[in-house]
């Protein structure tokens, strides 16, 4: 029996070490027309890297990638709120798609399918689970376009250092929680989608320096302040420095990280209106005549989830404009143009929101070329319009 009692703390310790899990939740946009073969490879990628630092944690691993269909922030939000995250877990989330910037915040928007979603909201939800979580790493490549430039070599992995990896992913006090992008406010971010080397150059450039400083053959410190530090500077050689990524770290509390105040709780509905509608024709985007439509309008009231603006054609007046390619438009088929906005601000004024369309997208028959174009504000939280501008007249030239 007294055998038996000092075997029992031993096989606790190594139900301890051994049960944790490693959680990682990947949205990469594979099938968006042109961009294909970098964001698969970017999925296959991030899979690969993510499998190898759980083995080498001696972690379950607890994985979860979504892309086509479930590309969606709803999928999103379905995933956090179904974490169990466990004392001294890891957890990862990774996004590879579109993004921009939104009005108060220097975090990106990641452009799911179904709507804009902040970087922060999602940081401070999964942190809101992750309590326990000895590291979590909140990662946006967002922004990609292709690069002007190709790199010949292909990107190779040594063997990963167990104790390595354990220093660096566990061998901290205390819990951190890291949000990174890829680039500041008001950058692009590249990607290589051609050659021998495919996909977001910024997390190429975190995986190299990671498996490089976790194989031995780098001597960057087994922090992730050198790690983010090193991503930096590769990034930045990569993109003749036109790319600079941005990071936090933080003790995994619950505290909130937000670039401005976060609004109080809302008591009214949301309210909207349009001061000022200005065109500006044939102006070249990438090589194609197009029209902008040009928006100053303000916001009361709105939810976090934010809204969207957008234009909508009709000829004659009082009849939708057909769409014939698919492109532009509403989902029963109307020539449209549209951009998401947001705020974490209850009153909001947005001085100069661009609507961009292809001249040619505007499918005016030949019989009558005026068409005319009226705004509308759509509100995510009620899922509905909640403002109307009057009609701009247009004589197509």
């Amino acid at each position: 029996m007294n055998r038996i009692i000092l075997i029992l703390p031993f096989l606790v310790c190594s139900i301890h070490l051994y049960g944790q899990t490693m959680h990682s939740i990947i949205f990469t946009n594979m099938e968006e027309q042109g961009r294909e073969l970098d964001r698969t490879a970017e999925m296959k990628q991030m899979t690969e890297f993510c499998m190898s630092i759980a083995e080498a944690l001696d972690y379950k691993h607890n994985l979860r990638c979504h892309s086509g269909a479930e590309f969606t922030s709803k999928m999103l939000e379905k995933e956090i709120a179904s974490l169990n995250v466990q004392e001294n877990d890891v957890v990862l989330f990774y996004y590879a798609g579109h993004g921009c910037n939104w009005d108060d915040d220097d975090w990106p928007h990641m452009a799911f399918l179904d709507k804009q979603y902040w970087e922060t909201t999602t940081f401070n939800k999964l942190k809101a689970v992750s309590k326990k979580a000895k590291l979590l790493l909140c990662i946006a490549s967002c922004c990609n376009m292709d690069s002007e430039g190709r790199r010949k070599e292909r990107m190779q992995y040594a063997p990963i250092d167990k104790e390595k990896a354990k220093k660096l992913f566990l061998g901290f006090s205390g819990k951190k929680a890291i949000i990174a992008s890829s680039s500041i406010r008001g950058q692009y971010t590249y990607s290589w989608s051609s050659g021998t080397m495919l996909g977001s150059i910024y997390t190429i450039s975190l995986r190299k320096t990671v498996n490089e400083v976790l194989s031995g053959i780098s001597n960057i410190g087994l922090t992730w302040d050198e790690i983010f530090e090193a991503t930096k500077q590769q990034t930045l050689a990569y993109t003749n420095n036109r790319q600079l990524p941005q990071y936090v770290i933080e003790n995994n509390s619950s505290r909130n990280i937000a670039i401005t105040p976060l609004p109080s709780r809302k008591t009214k509905n949301a309210q909207a209106k349009i001061d000022k509608i200005w065109l500006k024709k044939n102006i070249m985007h990438n090589g194609v005549s197009c029209l902008e439509i040009h928006v100053k309008f303000n916001t009361h009231f709105m939810e976090q989830s934010g809204g969207r603006v957008v234009a909508l054609f009709e000829s004659p007046k009082g009849y939708m404009l057909k769409d014939t390619n698919n492109n532009y438009c509403t989902d029963d088929g109307q020539v449209s143009v549209g951009t998401d906005f947001g705020s974490h601000y209850e009153h909001a004024i947005y001085p100069d929101v661009t609507l961009i369309i292809p001249n040619d997208e505007i499918h005016v028959t030949k019989r009558n070329y005026t068409y005319y174009i009226k705004l509308g504000v759509y509100d995510y939280s009620q899922n509905k319009y909640i403002y109307f501008s009057d009609y701009v007249t247009i004589e197509k030239s």
